[in-house]
């Protein structure tokens, strides 16, 4: 059994390198600027600042380059920052309707 479980944890970290290059590839497949996501679509800014935000950011780095930079960072547990960290704080007090049923002990009846 523990030959088996060996096996299967051997296993997996080719999975897991595939599923981190998919997702990266699909996150570079996205139409669109990322800097002009950061700064918005009405956003007046001379290509020299948009230069060095691409800079600043290494998004004019080779995609490798950017993927090993990627997991890095995932790898330390650094997803990012959250487009809107309020959305994060009222999803947290609204799953507490799901919360509570699932981890409060029941009542005896």
């Amino acid at each position: 059994m523990t030959k088996y479980i060996l096996a299967r944890f051997v296993l997996l970290i080719p999975v897991l390198i595939g599923v981190s290059v998919v997702t990266f590839s699909l996150i570079r497949l996205v139409p669109g600027d990322p800097v002009t996501v950061i700064l918005g679509p009405d956003a007046r800014v001379r290509p020299e600042d948009m230069a060095a935000i691409r800079a600043k950011y290494g998004l004019d780095d080779p995609a490798p380059i950017q993927y090993a930079r990627w997991m890095g960072h995932v790898l330390t547990g650094d997803l990012g920052t959250a487009c809107c960290p309020r959305c994060w704080s009222a999803c947290w007090r609204r799953s507490n309707a799901t919360r509570s049923p699932t981890t409060s002990p029941r009542s005896p009846r």
